[in-house]
């Protein structure tokens, strides 16, 4: 399981975002196992969303992205997380948890 960094420990005193940061590990580990990625440290400078490098089964490069639930983002599923893979230098058409694409 990956480790929060303490960069986005702010988020403690906003509504929901304690409960939004326990669940990141887990919820990284979800987007690994759906997308077949191989998550590396999540990049310590990020201070807003959780961030970190990820190789693909193909051996290309990735980064996986988990942004705070905002409410214009996703009204009618309160705490899930806008997720996206965005593959470096190549694109990406994966589908993500949010219905849009990366």
């Amino acid at each position: 399981m990956i480790e929060v960094p303490e960069r986005l420990g702010w988020w403690r005193d906003r509504t929901g975002g304690a409960a939004w940061l326990e669940s990141l590990p887990q919820l990284a580990e979800e987007c690994a196992e759906r997308w077949s990625l191989r998550l590396g440290e999540p990049f310590g400078q990020a201070h807003v969303s959780l961030t970190a490098p990820a190789t693909l089964s193909d051996g290309g490069q990735a980064v996986l992205k988990l942004n705070f639930p905002e409410e214009e983002s996703a009204p009618t599923r309160p705490m899930r997380s806008r997720i996206g893979a965005a593959r470096v230098r190549y694109g990406c058409s994966r589908s993500t948890a949010s219905g849009t694409r990366c």
